[in-house]
């Protein structure tokens, strides 16, 4: 191995003699050698008084990777600048600055380098490279719709027609989400006139159209979907929904027949076969239909509309709702509302002559509310007559109630773990 100074006095010999190619020589046999930053950064000013642009790119590329990996950005992000104002078009490093801008936050200067670096790649050809680019500065400002606007047509211009769909996708949806309805509309029609099977794009349409009152449209629209997709289930599903806004009930059912043969246990089929029978005014057939699909709103923590369901149905069915509403404000650890449905559970059962049953909901609640007066008098006038009717002390056994109380509860907060309704 060479001495690291006497190359260096060999070097600075051969550079006062102008000989600036063996000094190259020299610097090179010692960046083998002792591999550096600041060697490289030297070497490529070498190469740059020498005329020779490329070498001296190449190796101010390989100072700023050494910089970068020792933890001196400052000093690499110098470097890619000196390399820029010999060649302003560099992608490598018009992309190394935009990361760097982007780690210190400086989100306008990342931005405007990766989108010169893309330019560069573009001209370059190297369209894979471009979309990762793109990819980058859409991270940076997701939102921002005349940027992401202006990348997908770039992809249009480049002929990446499925990049430049995914954009314009991604554009409808932030209108959509703004409200903006005409035009959410007008950026799916984009992507549905360089991808005209785009199902997605085919369904965001359709509730758009939905949504400005053009159900006629809607439905044209989605029965030629139909036609495209014969076996997609979101689809026939989305046909019979419409039809039953239009009050098209036939229509509605042997659409929901189709989706049965396809897929016979679709909690949605039951769901929609539930809202035709509300149409129709047959209350009790749609709560037969609602009856799994709530477990499926529970599985899914749709409690809110879980609840509304079952507060809706309490006419129909008021044993079954009940106990649905004390096992779910159970789980939703709201005792209030626990004890206010026990309650009503207990008068359900009282009318039904389920005394027993309706003693424990009583003796639950009160646990929860002790300083209900009317809860309590209920309680011992029902204790009363429990004992009457069943000619032993009812009272005596008030303590194994109230332990199966407090194992019934810590069940509902093992179940509660499961995500899964219990019943009592």
């Amino acid at each position: 191995m060479s001495d690291k100074s006497s190359i260096i006095k060999e070097t600075q010999k051969y550079l006062a003699r102008g000989q600036i190619d063996k000094a190259i020589a020299e610097w090179e046999k010692m960046i083998k050698e002792y591999p550096d930053g600041n060697i490289h950064n030297t070497l490529g000013d070498l190469y740059l008084k020498k005329g020779d642009k490329q070498n001296a790119i190449d190796s101010f590329h390989k100072a700023a990777n050494f910089f970068l990996h020792e933890g001196f950005s400052l000093k690499a992000l110098a470097i890619y600048k000196k390399i820029l104002n010999i060649n302003p078009a560099d992608s490598e490093a018009l992309f190394s600055l935009g990361e760097l801008s982007q780690e210190k936050g400086l989100t306008t200067d990342a931005i405007k380098y990766y989108l010169a670096a893309a330019e560069s790649l573009s001209i370059e050809g190297k369209k894979e490279k471009l979309i990762g680019v793109y990819d980058r500065v859409l991270s940076i400002s997701p939102t921002n719709l005349p940027l992401r606007n202006k990348v997908a047509e770039i992809y249009s211009k480049e002929g990446l027609m499925s990049e430049a769909s995914r954009q314009y996708f991604q554009i409808a949806m932030l209108y959509a989400e703004k409200e903006d309805t005409e035009k959410s509309i007008g950026y799916y029609q984009k992507v549905l006139d360089a991808q005209p099977l785009n199902r997605e794009a085919i369904l965001g349409i359709n509730y758009l159209y939905e949504r400005t009152g053009n159900l006629e449209k809607a439905i044209e629209q989605i029965k030629e979907a139909i036609n495209l997709f014969p076996q997609d289930t979101d689809i026939h599903l989305r046909y019979a929904e419409l039809n039953i806004m239009m009050g098209r009930l036939n229509e509605a059912r042997e659409c929901l027949r189709k989706v049965t043969e396809l897929q016979p246990a679709n909690t949605k089929v039951r769901r929609l076969l539930g809202d035709i029978y509300i149409k129709e005014g047959d209350r009790k057939k749609a709560w037969t239909e609602y009856l799994p699909v709530l477990d499926e709103m529970i599985l899914d923590e749709g409690y809110d509309d879980a609840i509304k369901l079952l507060d809706s149905f309490k006419d129909i069915d008021p044993l079954e709702t009940g106990k649905r509403l004390v096992s779910l404000y159970r789980q939703l650890g709201e005792q209030g509302q626990v004890a206010n449905e026990l309650i009503s559970l207990g008068d359900v059962l009282t009318a039904t002559g389920m005394q027993k049953e309706a003693f424990n909901c009583y003796k639950e609640a009160l646990e929860i509310t002790p300083n209900n007066e009317s809860l309590s008098a209920k309680v011992a006038e029902l204790e009363k007559e429990l004992s009457k009717e069943l000619g032993i002390d009812v009272s005596l056994k008030l303590n194994k109630i109230g332990a199966g109380i407090t194992k019934k509860a810590e069940e509902v907060k093992k179940k509660k773990r499961k995500n899964r309704i219990s019943y009592i």
